[in-house]
């Protein structure tokens, strides 16, 4: 099971009160598997995480296990049992 840490911005444009998720339903796969899933589960999703090219929008970062996700995210394999932080930057400053 995957746990996902979802920035408050984007539980805010998807109604949800928790700060993380669970999908049991994802067993292994890419990230990018992991956000068809995400989105599948809670749809508008990938609209906020990605652009119309399906890339990670520059103001969201994705971290697995502490570390910041910088590869093409079809190309990290998940094993279904990771922690997914989604950080979004903030504005202003």
């Amino acid at each position: 099971m995957i746990t996902v840490h979802l920035p408050s911005r984007m539980r805010e444009e998807l109604n949800l009160d928790q700060k993380k998720v669970q999908l049991k339903d994802f067993r292994s796969g890419s990230i990018q598997d992991l956000l068809t899933s995400l989105d599948t589960n809670f749809p508008g999703a990938i609209n906020f995480l990605c652009d119309d090219q399906g890339a990670i929008r520059k103001h969201i970062k994705v971290f697995l296990s502490e570390e910041q996700v910088t590869e093409e995210l079809s190309t990290v394999q998940l094993h279904g049992h990771e922690n997914i932080r989604i950080i979004q930057a903030m504005a202003g400053g």
